[in-house]
């Protein structure tokens, strides 16, 4: 199975969790779309548009009256490739911190886990690695990624995949 498809297999899995959340009334949750505008409506409910920007994290959460801005990422190995945050994904997250909470869901296949981590405990280590990227400067021996083990100790939960029920681990 290819990478974009363990992607969308897990937020199909989040999205299923959404649904629970709501049904519950524990949370309101939305899973965001790129800017675009529509340029003609077919039959079925679908249309053609182009795309306006980037699109921003995945999710927007509200629960107990708090903003939560979540990005999902799957991965098959035994580390996490930084290069899998967008730039544009870390300044959102950045950015939602000063009014919210900014998260990331990741799900690892090998280890059969997701795990939820705020995005202020792993955002150094990516902003390292980011700068080196943006200057073309080698980054040191095993920046460009982080091993599980490590993201799961930095962690607020780490489920068993299939489970992402997360909520209530979220903290502002």
């Amino acid at each position: 199975m290819s990478g974009q498809k363990h992607g969308q297999v897990f937020e199909t899995a989040i999205n299923r969790q959404h649904r629970e959340y709501s049904r519950a009334g524990r949370a309101w949750c939305w899973h965001t779309m790129p800017p675009f505008i529509l340029q003609q409506r077919l039959k079925g409910g679908r249309f053609v548009g182009r795309l306006m920007g980037e699109a921003p994290p995945d999710y927007l959460v509200v629960a107990d009256g708090r903003l939560y801005m979540i990005e999902a990422k799957s991965f098959k190995g035994p580390r996490f490739p930084w290069a899998n945050v967008k730039p544009h994904q870390a300044r959102a997250l950045a950015a939602i911190d000063a009014h919210a909470s900014g998260w990331l869901l990741i799900r690892s296949v090998q280890f059969g886990e997701v795990a939820a981590i705020r995005w202020d405990r792993i955002a150094p280590d990516w902003d390292e690695w980011r700068s080196h990227k943006a200057t073309n400067q080698r980054a040191p021996v095993g920046s460009a990624s982080i091993a599980w083990g490590e993201l799961r100790g930095r962690a607020s939960v780490v489920l068993k995949w299939p489970n992402c029920d997360y909520l209530a681990v979220l903290d502002v």
